[in-house]
This record gives C-alpha cells, sequence and structure tokens, in this order.
C-alpha cells in the first residue's frame, strides 16, 4: 500500500566523477546557484569538482543518516550513485578514504569534517550502508526478486503508442532509444539504469544538441514501478510472435483501497517489453486535482540484433531548459 502516486515530468542531468586535481569553478554553468555536477552517472553536465562554489552543501542521498532509505527509491539507481551514496554516510562521521575520488569529493563539501579513529553508525545508518549495497550488487533487486526479469537484450523494432505516430525504436540493456516520428521532432533517450531521461533535437548546423524539458509518455520502466510501488506479480506465460513472453500483473492501492496503479505488461525472458497497458493516478501540480490517465504500448516488427552501444550515449549538449 503507498499513500501517495509521484509522476515525474521532464528529466534529471547529472554530471559523472572526474579526476580532477583542483577544486575550481571551470564549468560553464557554476555561478548560478544550482549544483550541476550531482553525481549521477553521464552525461557530465559539469565534471566533478568544477562547481565548487554551487556544490559545497550538496549532498547525494540526503537524510540517509537520519531515518530508514525506501528500497523502492533506489531502484534505476546506477552503481556509482550508490556507491556515493553509501560512503557519504562515513564521511557525515569524518571518515577519510583510500580511493581518491572518493577523498577529494568529500574534501569539497563544507559539511564533511575529516577526524581521526574509528567512527561510530547509528543502527539507521548501518541498515542504510547494508541495504545500499545489496543495491550496489543487483540495482533492481526488488523487481528481480519479484520475478521480473533483468534487461540484457538487444533489439529493433517499432514503438506504437497510443494516440502518437509510430517510433523506430533500439533497445541495449535497460536502455530504449526512440527516433523522431517526423520532422521537427525530437530523440528521446530513456536510461533508467542511471536515472535519467533525455529528448534532443539534433538538427543544429554545429552538430550539437538541444536538450528539452518535458517529456512525452514513455515506455513502462522500472522507475515507474518504483514510483508507485508496484510489485508485479508473474500470473502465466504465452507466445507473441515466437516469442516466449511472461504476463505480469501491475496493482497498487492506496490506504482506503482505490487504485493508483493497475495494468499488466508481457515481458521476455530478458527484460524485453514486447507489450504493456496500464492505467495509473496522476497528481497534479500546484493545487490541481489527480486525475487518471491510461497508457498502452507494444513493439512491433521486433528483431534481435546487436547494436552499437554509442547510439545510446547523450548527445553534445547546447543548452538545458528545465523540464
Amino acid at each position: 500500500m503507498i499513500k501517495s502516486a509521484v509522476v515525474a515530468a521532464g528529466f534529471l542531468l547529472a554530471g559523472t566523477l572526474a579526476s580532477a586535481s583542483a577544486q575550481d569553478d571551470s564549468c560553464a554553468l557554476a555561478g548560478n546557484g544550482v549544483c550541476n555536477e550531482a553525481p549521477y552517472g553521464d552525461p557530465p553536465v559539469c565534471p566533478m569538482l568544477t562547481d565548487t562554489s554551487d556544490c559545497r552543501s550538496d549532498q547525494i542521498a540526503n537524510g540517509s543518516g537520519e531515518w530508514p532509505l525506501n528500497p523502492s527509491d533506489l531502484i534505476g539507481r546506477s552503481p556509482e550513485w550508490l556507491r556515493l551514496a553509501r560512503n557519504e554516510i562515513f564521511a557525515r562521521h569524518g571518515r577519510s578514504f583510500s580511493s581518491s575520488d572518493l577523498e577529494q569529493l568529500f574534501r569539497a563539501r563544507d559539511w564533511y569534517q575529516p577526524a581521526d579513529g574509528e567512527i561510530a553508525l547509528s543502527d539507521v545508518e548501518r541498515a542504510n550502508v547494508a541495504l545500499l549495497a545489496r543495491f550496489e550488487e543487483t540495482p533492481d533487486m526488488p523487481l528481480t526478486s519479484a520475478g521480473w526479469p533483468r534487461a540484457t537484450g538487444s533489439w529493433s523494432g517499432v514503438l506504437e503508442v497510443e494516440g502518437q505516430p509510430p517510433r523506430q525504436a533500439l533497445g541495449y540493456g535497460t536502455a530504449v532509444r526512440l527516433e523522431p516520428a517526423g520532422k521537427g521532432d525530437a530523440t528521446v533517450l530513456l536510461r533508467p539504469d542511471h536515472d535519467l531521461a533525455y529528448s534532443w533535437m539534433s538538427d543544429l548546423e554545429d552538430g550539437s544538441a538541444h536538450v528539452l524539458g518535458g517529456l512525452l509518455d514513455v515506455p513502462l520502466t522500472v522507475r515507474t514501478l518504483a514510483a508507485y510501488g508496484v510489485e508485479p506479480e508473474r500470473i502465466g506465460a504465452e507466445t507473441i510472435n515466437g516469442e516466449p513472453v511472461a504476463r505480469f500483473e501491475l496493482t497498487e492501492t492506496d490506504e482506503v483501497g482505490a487504485p493508483v496503479f493497475e495494468g499488466y505488461a508481457l515481458v521476455t525472458p530478458d527484460g524485453i517489453i514486447l507489450e504493456a497497458d496500464y492505467g495509473y493516478l496522476a497528481l497534479g501540480c500546484c493545487g490541481e486535482e489527480p486525475d487518471w490517465r491510461h497508457a498502452r504500448y507494444r513493439l512491433t516488427d521486433f528483431a534481435r540484433g546487436a547494436q552499437d552501444p554509442a547510439a545510446f550515449e547523450p548527445p553534445v549538449i547546447d543548452y538545458v531548459m528545465a523540464g
């Protein structure tokens, strides 16, 4: 049971850890009052330690020293993010680190006070360290333990989303790339393994890309399920165009038993969702009433085959517009 459901509009851009030896403000975005070097994965908006003045008070997992982390909030987090969040708990107590990237990162934070000797963690902190360590080994642990297959396949196909023109789609593990449906349309890249989603126009003369906020409705991801607290239930097996699939029921209710998410998904043994049909309660912004939304999509012309990993990397960023 969950008490609320949140649908995120837009996207999160984040930076990577760099081997910078100095702390500076050399990033073009430095000085705007927002930390642009959040260590969540690709692409680097600001390489680590190049937006120091804006990031002095930044924390990776706020509150992880005071209250238990929710496992559903960790689904889709990259191993890099999980490692930093785990070590941040020790850094708050002043621990020194033998890994140079960790030492540089935490010494750039104004809350870090190096201390000698052993440190003592609270029961909450020890539990959070153990949980983060388990997710480092298996980032999508709650879903895979429920029987939801880990996404490992590479494929191509046509994504047919209800109410939208068909799009050519490519898949590579947990990443999905949707090509523009027509002139003036945007390319969409989903990177749920890094908690990222991008939408960009790539028709600029210099070959760079405008990064756009406010994504179209996108295929079901583990982040969608995690946001609603859905625990997939495997209820059967069938075949679609020669592909064996498992049918998962996707259901969650609020504290009074009213549905906040319900539907199904057909998933191959290597984690490719060939069809999904689901409804969800979307909370309104700024005092608006929540409304029930529906999404249906399927992959047609599906074919397995190797994909170029470069096609799933974000483009050179020309500018960022908040979603």
